[in-house]
C-alpha cells in the first residue's frame, strides 16, 4: 500500500502495518506492535582467508534483547548497517514511525515528560518554561542529561549551562 506522502507500507493482517526503519530502508521494518523484522536480502561475506561470497538472508522476525538503565528495563533491538551495529529501544522506534496520542503507552511504556523551568542563577527569576528536557536541549544547546540531573537535585548538579533548572510543580 502506498500512502499519499509516498511511504510504502506493507500490510500484515496478523500484526498490522510494517514500515521501513529510517536509515535502514530495505533492510529492517517495524510494526505498530513493536515487532522488528529483517527483510530478505543478499549480503557479501568475507572469509579470513580473503575469499568473498554472497549469502541470502531470509526474512525473519528479530528477537528483542533486554536493555537496562539505572531504573528500568526496556526491550531493545540491535540493527546493523555496513558492518556497524547500533542498539535502539523498541518503544522509541515505534513512536518515531507511527502516530500516537501524546500520553498513550507504546509497547507498554508511557511517555514521561515534566515541565521544566529555566531559572536565572543570580536573580532567581524564571526565564523560560519548557515541556521537557529534550525541548530544553533543542532550544538552549545544553545537554538534556545535565538538565534532568539538576531538576532531580542529584549530587554535584546544582546548575547546567550557567542556569538553575527545576521541575514545574
Amino acid at each position: 500500500m502506498i500512502r499519499s506522502d509516498g511511504v510504502i507500507e506493507m500490510v500484515d493482517y496478523e500484526t498490522g502495518i510494517w514500515r521501513d526503519i529510517k536509515g535502514y530502508e530495505g533492510k529492517y521494518q517495524i510494526s505498530r506492535t513493536g515487532q522488528v523484522k529483517s527483510l530478505e536480502r543478499e549480503i557479501r561475506v568475507r572469509l579470513k582467508n580473503g575469499e568473498t561470497f554472497y549469502k541470502i538472508i531470509k526474512e525473519r522476525i528479530l528477537k528483542p534483547a533486554l536493555s537496562r538503565t539505572r531504573y528500568k528495563k526496556y526491550s531493545a533491538i540491535c540493527l546493523s548497517k555496513n558492518g556497524v551495529e547500533k542498539s535502539y529501544k523498541i518503544h522509541k522506534l515505534v513512536r518515531s514511525h507511527f502516530k500516537f496520542n501524546p500520553n498513550q503507552k507504546v509497547c507498554g511504556v508511557k511517555p514521561y515528560t515534566k515541565a521544566i523551568l529555566q531559572i536565572d542563577k543570580k536573580t532567581g527569576e524564571i526565564i523560560t518554561e519548557f515541556k521537557g528536557s529534550c525541548e530544553a536541549e533543542r532550544e538552549t544547546g545544553i545537554d538534556q542529561s545535565n538538565i534532568s540531573n539538576c531538576c532531580a537535585k542529584r549530587k554535584h548538579y546544582k546548575t547546567a549551562g550557567g542556569f538553575v533548572w527545576e521541575y514545574k510543580i
